[in-house]
């Protein structure tokens, strides 16, 4: 008989060697509907049972499913928020294909639970790149200080960056959403920054589009 342990709104098989939750449900396990976050639940005996998935602070409208996610982790970065981010689902899908899955749901409690790493996950690969994004932009002098000095530790980043929107994607692997972070940072105000993640994985590291498209989800996925 398979072992099962509770991982806050879901039950799932095990727990993975990736930070957070291993949707790799045995054949039917059963999920509650917890406050007011929504959930698809399945039973050994009684099959799969469809329910509304209903994401915190996410709503159907004009534009798709958009709303705010709190993610204190991001306070003191540059940004007007305090905590609080704009979210939408499906990233540049959401006007064409407007839905909340039960992946997107996973998705979303990933995110808040281990904000934390992903915040230092991606203040790691930018601490990588840094230097060759210095080659690229080329500033000099006054320009360098202001825009793009030099970086030595993790806080030095807290004045050049700050998160601007999440997007939860329409694109799945093993239960669960990508999920894209896009960032406003003070060497490219126009462009700004974008990571797209899978888990607390970088899949890629670009401007802010690199957020939002499918595509590049896809082009992970199919590897």
């Amino acid at each position: 008989m398979t072992k099962t342990y509770k991982v806050r709104y879901m039950y799932f098989s095990e727990y993975n060697s990736h930070i957070g939750y291993n949707t790799n449900y045995f054949a039917n396990p059963t999920l509650s509907e917890t406050g007011c976050i929504g959930a698809i639940l399945r039973s050994r005996d009684k099959g799969v049972r469809k329910m509304n998935v209903n994401i915190p602070n996410v709503s159907l409208g004009e534009y798709g499913y958009e709303g705010t996610i709190h993610l204190t982790s991001w306070n003191g970065f540059v940004s007007s928020s305090k905590g609080v981010y704009r979210l939408d689902i499906g990233g540049d899908m959401v006007q064409k294909d407007p839905h909340l899955s039960n992946e997107h749901l996973v998705a979303y409690q990933y995110t808040v639970d281990y904000q934390n790493e992903i915040r230092d996950r991606i203040i790691e690969a930018l601490f990588k790149i840094y230097s060759d994004l210095h080659a690229d932009y080329g500033y000099e002098g006054d320009e360098k200080l202001e825009y793009m000095p030099d970086v030595e530790a993790y806080e030095d980043f807290k004045r050049l960056i700050g998160l601007s929107q999440v997007h939860i994607m329409n694109v799945y692997k093993d239960g669960m959403a990508y999920v894209g972070y896009e960032l406003n940072c003070t060497w490219d105000e126009e462009h700004g920054l974008g990571i797209m993640m899978y888990k607390d994985r970088i899949v890629e590291l670009g401007s802010a589009d690199t957020s939002f498209l499918t595509w590049i989800a896809e082009k992970d996925l199919a590897k």
